[in-house]
């Protein structure tokens, strides 16, 4: 894997992570980012390296060969996005066990709360080399 970019491991079925994912690629202008279905063999490979249940309900982002999982990949994408985005910056003042409750919430619901599809959504060609299969 190339040292200088950035990948996201996310569950491709959840419409919450699927929205992250695009809000993500929209705002990459770099083009550090490439994603990962978590259900794929290479997600499941990332994965593995964590908690299996955690590995389940949270995102992973495997950056200069250091793994990211829950709220800290929220805020590792937005400090690499840069710009405005670094305001939220603010919130990683807010303990690490509450931001992480947090994100454990809405990951436990996040199938009821926002949708879940029925197979994988259909990637725009232009974002397809994203993606690693």
């Amino acid at each position: 894997m190339n040292e200088s970019l950035h990948y996201l491991v996310y569950d491709d079925v959840c419409a919450l992570c699927n929205a992250w994912v695009r809000f993500v690629i929209r705002r990459d202008h770099a083009d550090v980012f490439r994603f990962i279905a978590l259900q794929s063999d290479l997600g499941q490979q990332l994965a593995g390296r964590i908690d299996v249940k955690e590995g389940i309900e949270t995102v992973i982002l495997l950056s200069s060969n250091k793994l990211y999982t829950q709220s800290d990949v929220s805020f590792k994408c937005l400090r690499t996005l840069g710009g405005g985005w670094l305001f939220f910056m603010v919130f990683l003042l807010v303990p690490s066990f509450i931001r992480n409750s947090i994100y454990r919430l809405i990951a436990k619901n996040r199938y009821r709360w926002f949708g879940k599809y029925d197979q994988c959504p259909i990637i725009p060609e232009n974002w397809q080399y994203k993606f690693i299969h």
